[in-house]
């Protein structure tokens, strides 16, 4: 008699719906790079209000998440996932409202697999038409803001290298995001890195965002999504003093 036929392997089981995103390979690591020490800043988390929004991402029913040949966005094990397999492509998600007008975000960013050029963070302030901030870090450890309106994009700052962004992957980052009328800043991991001031946009709701840079392969994800409004939305936050040698 002929040998038996070799059996087949089983089939690798097919995502759910709210996680149909081509994920990029991931290059296994040993372990997780600390974060650094905060250094004196401005404590903008002084005076904070009640939560506003928190979201864990067990839920992926408040995003509106979509893929398309060289992207995609999933929410799987209480964790949202931006992935881009192609250079210099944009793919981000939007959370329905409530939005927020004055307001510090934390979001926890876990980078898994990144290189010099790409970038991912929190947007916010986004309104019906599409406009809104972006707060974002790249894997070089540098960090910016900009502004997307319909008549164009603009950046608001330059690319800022800080020690308080852990670069490469994998990685994690807390970004911080506090605004407050035009004021506009970003923290990472509890240190300011960078402030700008802009008038076009008031309130919105929120969302996350990421870009891949020339190597074109990307994956990101996000967790702890917290927001609380300001008790005092016209207090000035002032420098925390620096503790002699």
């Amino acid at each position: 008699m002929p040998p038996p036929a070799p059996s087949t392997p089983p089939a690798s089981p097919i995502p759910s719906a709210t996680a149909s995103v081509a994920f990029p390979t991931i290059i296994p690591s040993a372990t997780w790079t600390s974060e650094p020490l905060p250094s004196p800043t401005a404590d903008l988390r002084e005076g904070l209000g009640p939560t506003l929004l928190r979201d864990t991402f067990d839920d992926p029913s408040p995003w509106a998440l979509s893929t398309s040949p060289s992207s995609g966005a999933g929410i799987r094990d209480g964790r949202l996932t931006l992935a881009i397999r192609a250079p210099r492509v944009y793919h981000f998600t939007r959370r329905l409202p409530p939005g927020a007008t004055d307001f510090y975000a934390e979001i926890d960013v876990f980078t898994e697999v990144c290189s010099p050029g790409d970038e991912f963070g929190l947007m916010v302030r986004n309104n019906s038409l599409g406009e809104h901030y972006r707060f974002v870090i790249g894997c070089d450890g540098t960090a910016r803001i900009s502004r997307a309106l319909e008549t164009g994009s603009r950046a608001l700052t330059l690319w800022t290298a800080s020690p308080a962004v852990i670069p490469g992957a994998p990685s994690i980052n807390r970004l911080g995001v506090w605004a407050n009328g035009l004021d506009l800043k970003l923290l990472v991991n509890g240190t300011e890195v960078i402030a700008a001031r802009d008038s076009a946009l008031a309130q919105g709701s929120f969302g996350v965002v990421a870009r891949a840079g020339p190597a074109g392969q990307v994956a990101v994800s996000f967790d702890n999504l917290i927001v609380r409004g300001l008790r005092d939305p016209r207090a000035s936050p002032t420098a925390a003093p620096t503790p002699p040698p």
